[in-house]
């Protein structure tokens, strides 16, 4: 299992299966198509580096059954008996002051489209 995103990032990053896209691209229709047709044809994830008129990246295809043994730390196979298992066991939540999601902080008026 991954304590993060960023970690379960490199590790497919690591095993070859995140491709990196460094083409500016339009969150309108452009990271769609790349995101579906990359799904169809090389089943990996994919980020997209530069996105048209954001400062963040766009993460996508990250549903494949390789992915989610991967993040669950199971094989393909177990991956049912693992969400049972997690689902009857967990976690309460923990009330922190600060942590990673608030590293960067837009305020204002905010376009998410």
């Amino acid at each position: 299992m991954f304590r993060d995103l960023r970690g379960f990032l490199a590790a497919l990053d690591g095993s070859g299966e995140l491709i990196h896209l460094d083409m500016e691209l339009s969150p309108r229709f452009e990271i769609a198509a790349a995101i579906k047709h990359l799904a169809q044809h090389e089943g990996k994830a994919i980020i997209c580096e530069k996105v048209e008129g954001y400062d963040i990246p766009v993460i996508g295809n990250l549903n494949t059954r390789k992915n989610i043994a991967m993040a669950l730390g199971v094989t393909e196979g177990e991956i049912e008996e693992a969400c049972r298992e997690r689902a009857q066991n967990l976690i309460k939540p923990e009330m922190v002051a600060s942590g990673p999601v608030q590293e960067k902080v837009e305020e204002g008026d905010i376009d998410i489209l």
